[in-house]
């Protein structure tokens, strides 16, 4: 559920990105695109100033009917995804999509957006507020800032949730090395048939992630109000957990995995 996180931000991200790229291509009104894997995302504008774009102030709406394969959650592509979407434009600096320097901030809100994988059925719920830089020399830069998004989800006849509260997230991308340094700061909210679990989250040193998905360094903390866990990573192979049982600063154990443990423990 841990790794759900991220792909909740890059959805809503993705999202804004596919909205503005909607709405560039009209004036006020609707605009509709297909999905890469089929079915359609419908843009609508409301043009305060007439710029025929997204600008501050503005405001516009996307809704989804059956678009296949728009993004991933827990590293499952998304079958399908239904429902809207809408988004308040509180600042546009420069144009957006033209490959020179631009920046953005909105707020996105989703309500009951439903969703397919290959493994079940869910929903996603609250509002997440943006802000994105881009320069022409490949620099970029997204901060997410949310006081609540729930992500339900039910996998044969099992349903669970996360909920991330007072989230924070900021991914610095470098086209030049193909890296994206990242760091987090939140509470996630977890509910199942299992139980209950409200996990903190941080990272002491930002994540440095290369070509998209090795974990080269920094460190993530994940903590209850009893106990802790750091996870220091050199690598997808090389992960060194350090256990804090009681939370008195000293490790209790260390030991060595891989994001492939770590991913199948996080999911159960």
């Amino acid at each position: 559920m841990l790794f759900a996180a991220r792909d909740v931000y890059q959805l809503y991200l993705h999202t804004l990105a596919t909205a503005i790229t909607g709405a560039n291509q009209s004036s006020a009104g609707k605009h509709t695109q297909d999905c890469p894997g089929g079915g359609s995302a419908t843009v609508t504008l409301k043009d305060s100033d007439n710029s025929r774009s997204i600008t501050r102030g503005g405001s516009a709406m996307i809704e989804f009917a059956n678009c296949r394969q728009f993004g991933t959650l827990e590293g499952q592509a998304l079958e399908s995804i239904n429902g809207g979407m809408t988004f308040a434009m509180n600042k546009v600096e420069g144009i957006i999509g033209s490959g020179g320097d631009f920046a953005v901030a909105a707020d996105v809100t989703a309500s009951a957006l439903t969703f397919a994988t290959n493994t079940g059925i869910g929903s996603i719920d609250g509002t997440m507020s943006l802000t994105g830089k881009h320069t022409s020399n490949g620099i970029e830069s997204a901060v997410a800032k949310t006081s609540s998004v729930t992500v339900k989800r039910t996998v044969n006849g099992r349903t669970d949730s996360i909920t991330l509260v007072d989230w924070f997230e900021r991914d610095d991308y470098s086209a030049q090395t193909n890296t994206d340094t990242v760091s987090v700061d939140g509470k996630l909210n977890v509910t199942s048939p299992d139980g209950d679990a409200s996990l903190l989250v941080s990272t002491p040193t930002p994540v440095v992630v290369t070509k998209g998905n090795s974990l080269d360094s920094g460190n993530l903390t994940i903590a209850t109000t009893v106990d802790a866990v750091n996870a220091a990573f050199a690598g997808n192979s090389n992960v060194t957990l350090a256990v804090d049982a009681g939370k008195m600063g000293t490790p209790t154990a260390v030991v060595p995995t891989s994001i492939d443990e770590m991913n199948a423990l996080l999911k159960s």
